[in-house]
């Protein structure tokens, strides 16, 4: 079976020529009764080698990081980026498996940045935190006390997701894996929250607003990505999935938790209301043609739906006729996806048409 990386591959190398994959990708695509910009592909396993080479690189990440780890934390850490790096010029660049990259980038992120973090640690001396040791009650802080507030806190903030953004930004120049663009953005996004709570602690009590705030702006992202390419035949399309599926858990979370998780036992209203916003997410899928807004929040929709259908019988019961009546709604759904796109799709401007997948 041929990937789109496949098709791109054999368009750059003169094998075929353009002309030949988009007839080939429209060919495969009748056949499937589906365009193939509507199945949402990506690429996580080539082979079942991708697992077996998954699971030796993890073996030996893991070895050398605790071996050398007792002489040296450092040294243990930067041999494991290394490692990391030295075998994606091999299982990335040249045999380009799709699980072995993804796990070699996020060891060299996350090698680079705890590496980061210990040295953050060691930039703060220990002096910055004898000021703090001097505040007593609720008296305005002295430019000392903030000062060592500020070291204390943004130091090992901007040396840990700094360093994770430069090494997933460096690894992305070099690799192109899809995945890195998201880790890339929840880095930066990270980096931004936290300086923005050290500066205003009390904005820790709008945690979901916050929360909400990056899925809109790592969500925006993924839409610009895909409106790149509304025909998902490139890399960019793949970017986009991740994007997506970065944003989806970040948007429904704020979304359901105050309606659904409010610590008492939530009320039909509550639950029709949940259902309502499950219907207006399935529709924005439908929109945009991904799945992972509807994936995230399947499971507010069973426990909104188990209470709008609450029965006397047990617990699992409820659940399981909860099961009976989304199940085959999905299931029709999945069926009916492009025709469902199509008469969404009839109701948005051609401007915005024109940057959304084929229908």
């Amino acid at each position: 079976m041929y990937s789109e990386d496949d098709l791109n591959a054999a368009v750059a190398g003169g094998a075929i020529t353009a002309a030949d994959a988009d007839r080939l990708r429209a060919f495969t695509a009748a056949r499937r009764a589906a365009p193939s910009a509507d199945e949402e592909q990506f690429r996580l396993l080539t082979s079942f080698n991708d697992i077996f080479v998954s699971g030796a690189v993890l073996m030996t990440l893991v070895s050398v990081l605790w071996f050398l780890y007792g002489a040296s934390s450092i040294v243990a850490l930067v041999a494991v980026a290394a490692l990391a790096w030295g075998l994606a010029e091999f299982f990335t660049r040249v045999r380009r498996m799709a699980l072995p990259s993804i796990v070699l980038l996020f060891a060299f992120t996350l090698a680079i940045g705890a590496l980061g973090a210990k040295l953050g640690a060691g930039l703060v001396p220990s002096e910055a935190a004898a000021p703090l040791a001097k505040t007593r009650g609720p008296a305005i802080p002295s430019l000392a006390v903030m000062l060592a507030q500020a070291m204390l806190g943004i130091v090992p903030l901007l040396s840990t997701m700094g360093a994770v953004a430069l090494a997933a930004l460096a690894h992305w120049w070099r690799f192109r894996v899809p995945i890195t663009v998201a880790a890339l953005t929840l880095a930066l996004l990270g980096t931004a929250v936290g300086l923005l709570l050290l500066a205003y602690p009390a904005l820790a009590s709008f945690a979901l607003t916050l929360t909400f705030a990056c899925g809109g702006v790592v969500f925006a992202h993924a839409l610009w990505w895909d409106a790149s390419d509304p025909r998902r035949t490139t890399r960019r399309a793949d970017v986009a999935f991740w994007l997506h599926l970065a944003a989806a858990p970040l948007l429904v979370h704020p979304i359901f938790s105050p309606i659904l998780l409010t610590g008492g036992s939530p009320s039909t209203s509550s639950a029709l209301i949940a259902v309502l916003f499950y219907a207006l997410l399935a529709s924005v899928a439908l929109v945009i043609d991904r799945r992972a807004l509807m994936v995230s929040s399947q499971v507010y929709a069973i426990y909104a739906l188990s209470i709008l259908l609450g029965t006397r019988a047990s617990l699992p019961s409820t659940i399981l006729l909860t099961g009976l009546v989304l199940g085959p709604a999905l299931l029709l759904l999945s069926a009916f996806w492009q025709r469902g796109r199509a008469a969404l799709l009839r109701f948005l401007p051609p401007t915005i048409r024109r940057h959304l997948p084929p229908s």
